[in-house]
């Protein structure tokens, strides 16, 4: 007679863990390498796509006075001097000297220098991302970021889209935004995090005055949160010094620089009464919907997000609460202890969206570059909308999760459709078009001039 064979152990089945806000839910996984590597050529192509848009445009203004400034700074001439200056700040012009100490005159050379920064800004903006949502969400809200930042700059009337300051603006603000946020969310945030957050506002700052817009909203929500668990009264006066510290830290170099020059007391009436006066002139706010057509799609997510939020706090309010209000996976005590409050987060990008269209307003030409930053926390905030898609999901069986997920990407692929459709014929339009040697002509002019001071005596805008 056969024994019978001694059965395994089985496993135990793991827990289920509920979907909150410590414990995110996911969307449907997909397999981890060729969804990134899907994600990465998709970023790829649309930089590519709007680059060529923006290098080869029609208008010769802006790109061009950046490239002959840093080009002559490359050459030994003093920033600020009598006959070389702006009225924005010196970063970007010596980032661009850098590459000019190795490259030939010309535009091209600017071409190493805006990828690398945008690149790293990418980056920026997916490493921020992560900070509230899914690797999964954060790399799909870095595509739309990407997506919608240059469409604004190839899409551009007034100015070409190339090498301009919002390019070099992306990374220092998202990682300002980033350092700003982990040092409020810590209940003993350390005076590193601060004094990051510091040097890259100042950083911020040094690329271009419109920076003024994240800091007001930094204020704003220290002030409205300074009662909160993790508010600034908790921060001792180390920390306050240690931001402090890094925005001198950061501004230091260019003071030493520029007193050095005997140049700094120029320097500081540019950037500050003569920058002043460019203000109010006119107004960058949009005069009509197809303006801030390319924010379509985060726009979109947003109602959705905005939506989902009223019905969650009807759901969750102390009259409505029943047991039932957990069942699409959010727990309000779990959400409160979490390390991130349900509302800080969402709160500050609202403030920061709002300070960036309050900074369009006064700013002085209507002009789509400037939409380029209030994109980063807009963007941010449509990512609220994959959070709920992920915590309706939990709540489904997998068959109608998929489906929905589906549904949700094809409306996504269609409104992002129309502006892939707009940008890719103007890219290979214009490239066409190129002139090589024409350019190279008209910076070889420009740079001759005499005085080139781009605010105070504005470099003419010609035409092809």
């Amino acid at each position: 007679m056969a024994r019978p064979c001694p059965s395994s152990p089985q496993p135990e089945p793991e827990p289920a863990i509920c979907p909150t806000a410590a414990n995110p839910p996911r969307l449907t996984r997909p397999r981890r390498a060729p969804f990134f590597i899907a994600v990465i050529l998709t970023i790829l192509t649309l930089h590519t796509l709007g680059r060529t848009a923006a290098f080869c445009s029609p208008v010769r203004a802006d790109s061009y006075a950046y490239g002959c400034i840093a080009y002559r700074v490359a050459r030994g001439e003093p920033m600020y001097s009598p006959t070389l200056g702006d009225l924005k700040p010196p970063l970007v012009y010596y980032l661009y000297a850098v590459a000019y100490l190795f490259l030939p005159a010309g535009r091209h050379a600017m071409i190493p220098v805006d990828t690398a920064v945008a690149l790293a800004g990418y980056w920026a903006f997916y490493r921020h991302a992560r900070h509230t949502f899914t690797p999964a969400v954060s790399a799909i809200l870095t595509v739309v970021m990407t997506a919608t930042i240059n469409a604004f700059l190839a899409l551009d009337f007034a100015t070409e889209g190339f090498g301009l300051s919002e390019t070099f603006m992306i990374l220092p603000a998202v990682l300002a935004a980033k350092s700003y946020l982990a040092a409020t969310t810590r209940d003993q945030p350390r005076a590193r995090t601060w004094l990051s957050c510091g040097w890259w506002l100042g950083l911020a700052f040094a690329v271009k005055q419109t920076a003024a817009a994240l800091a007001l909203a930094m204020v704003a929500h220290a002030l409205l949160t300074r009662f909160g668990p993790n508010s600034m009264r908790r921060e001792s006066k180390l920390n306050l010094s240690a931001l402090l510290a890094g925005l001198l830290l950061a501004w230091a170099p260019w003071v030493i620089l520029l007193a050095a020059q005997g140049d700094l007391t120029r320097a500081a009436n540019a950037l500050g009464p003569h920058a002043a006066t460019m203000l109010t002139r006119q107004t960058a706010l949009p005069s009509q919907l197809s303006d801030i057509l390319p924010a379509a799609l985060p726009l979109l997510w947003l109602a959705f997000a905005s939506l989902w939020f009223i019905e969650r706090l009807l759901r969750c309010s102390p009259r409505t609460h029943t047991p039932k209000s957990t069942s699409a996976g959010f727990d309000p005590k779990t959400a409160a202890s979490a390390p991130t409050a349900p509302l800080h987060v969402p709160t500050f990008l609202l403030l920061w969206l709002a300070c960036e269209i309050l900074l369009l307003a006064f700013l002085p030409l209507r002009a789509f570059h400037y939409y380029a930053l209030p994109a980063i926390p807009l963007v941010l905030l449509s990512g609220f909308f994959f959070q709920h898609l992920a915590q309706s999901q939990a709540a489904l069986p997998r068959p109608r999760a998929r489906a929905v997920a589906c549904v949700a990407a094809a409306l996504s692929m269609v409104v992002l459709l129309d502006t892939f459709n707009r940008i890719t014929p103007m890219a290979i339009a214009r490239a066409r078009s190129y002139n090589r040697q024409a350019d190279d002509a008209y910076f070889n002019q420009l740079v001759s001039r005499k005085t080139l001071w781009l605010g105070l005596s504005h470099v003419p805008r010609a035409k092809r």
